[in-house]
């Protein structure tokens, strides 16, 4: 709906035919029209003439969006991935343009660091984050942007989901030699984060001490 914002600028005797109207908002319909008057009596005014609406110029946001959220969703083919959902809402307030999309990253953070940012574009209010490392720690950002720029971010955490690793699935052990054990063992079917290393331990039958590497 047009807004109109009446203001009389009286310019005086000049043959100009432009003025610059100043202190103007961004990117907000205004209605232009003109009237010429000769003397100062108000019956000699000319008769207006028809309105011309025009926008300011846009300017990128000032806010960020609203209400980010996330949740996640474990891939159960493949035990070290998951897919982040997201949701927000358009900017409230100081959009200063038309909202063409929204910059979505997903920045691996790696102890106090940044590590690798991944990068999409999306126009509507909702993302499917695909295929993350489950095990890594991630800071998710979502900027509006309009045809002047891109906006304030808005982010949230993204935790790390390592906890202990189920136990082994199988064990096995066979003599090589007379002074040679050969262990083998399948991995964990849930490994809980990423697997640094395995800890082997043996003991002769009827003793207490155990030995490691």
């Amino acid at each position: 709906m047009r807004t109109l914002f009446p203001q009389v600028v009286a310019i005086g005797r000049t043959n100009s035919l432009e003025y610059l109207l100043r202190g103007l908002d961004p990117y907000t319909e205004y209605a232009i029209r003109l009237a010429a008057r000769f003397g100062l009596d108000e019956k000699n005014w000319s008769e207006w003439t028809p309105e011309e609406a025009v926008y300011t110029r846009q300017l990128p946001p000032s806010e960020t969006v609203g209400n980010l959220t996330v949740w996640e969703e474990f891939i159960l083919s493949d035990p070290y991935l998951r897919d982040v959902v997201l949701l927000w809402e358009l900017p409230v307030q100081n959009r200063r343009g038309f909202i063409l999309g929204y910059h979505i990253e997903a920045v691996q953070m790696e102890g106090t660091e940044n590590g690798a940012v991944l990068k999409w574009n999306s126009t509507s209010t909702w993302f499917r984050v695909q295929r993350l490392q489950r095990y890594f720690p991630y800071r998710i950002k979502v900027a509006a942007f309009n045809q002047a720029g891109t906006g304030p971010w808005a982010s949230v955490p993204i935790d790390d989901q390592t906890i202990a690793p189920a136990a082994l699935e199988w064990v096995q052990a066979a003599a090589l030699t007379t002074t040679s054990i050969n262990v083998t063992w399948g991995a964990p079917s849930q490994p809980n984060g990423i697997i640094l290393n395995y800890i082997v331990q043996w003991r002769k039958s009827g003793e207490e001490k155990w030995y490691e590497e």
